[in-house]
């Protein structure tokens, strides 16, 4: 569950290209955010410390509705898979942890 939430933190990593325009990037290719909650995210991502961009997103009662932080061990578990996900990719995550076979 901590993966695929720090997945979509990473994926919701962008900046605002054109007023009101959401990009994030992969691999330099850029893809559009449609999404409303983009602004929130480019400004957390302005930083671009995984582990501040997590605490400042999982402690945000107005877009959550709680405190996510109250968890414990949330929040540090959250920031360690999107620093896996920032170094080594999904991929190599997901085999480590036999998600997924390797050839």
């Amino acid at each position: 569950m901590a993966l695929g939430f720090a997945a979509f933190i990473l994926f919701m990593k962008c900046e605002e290209k054109l007023p009101g325009q959401f990009v994030g990037k992969r691999k330099g290719v850029e893809y559009i955010i449609n999404d409303e909650s983009a602004p929130f995210f480019a400004r957390y991502w302005q930083t671009n410390d995984a582990a501040s961009v997590v605490n400042n997103v999982c402690k945000n009662e107005a877009f959550w509705g709680m405190d996510l932080t109250q968890f414990a061990g949330w929040e540090k578990l959250v920031a360690r898979q999107l620093e896996l996900l920032q170094q080594e990719g999904a991929v190599a995550i997901l085999r480590a942890e036999h998600v997924i076979q390797t050839n």
